[in-house]
């Protein structure tokens, strides 16, 4: 079951750009109707504010599995810019930290348990 749930995500990533849960998949709730109406709601999600800490690096048009980069201390998202290109299969985003980048007029946040707790729910809604 797991071989064929990967195989038709891959699918399903491939030909709609979406991305389908595997364990959804694999569960007796995963009907067409069911596949459809999450698919939906994914795009639903996608479509509107994109979280402030995530940063899309690679072009618009580019489809395959997701990479999120969370960068060394002290860099921006926009860093990692140049490597997007060698990565033909993927759809590479990466954290930006307050006080980088696109949030450079945020405060830096020195406290790790503040930062973190500040990253996870854009990381969660990104990764939805």
């Amino acid at each position: 079951n797991s071989l064929v749930a990967l195989s038709l995500s891959s699918k399903i990533l491939s030909s709609f750009g979406a991305r389908p849960d595997l364990g959804f998949l694999m569960s007796d709730d995963c009907t067409v109707s069911a596949l459809v109406k999450q698919l939906t709601e994914q795009a639903d999600r996608a479509s509107g504010d994109a979280p402030s800490s995530i940063v899309r690096l690679s072009r618009e048009d580019k489809r395959g599995i997701y990479l999120l980069i969370v960068g060394a201390a002290g860099t921006s998202a926009m860093t990692y810019q140049p490597i997007v290109e060698h990565f033909d299969t993927m759809q590479v985003y990466a954290v930006e930290l307050p006080g980088r980048g696109q949030r450079v007029d945020e405060a830096l946040e020195s406290n790790f348990e503040v930062l973190r707790s500040d990253l996870q729910h854009d990381v969660e809604r990104w990764a939805a």
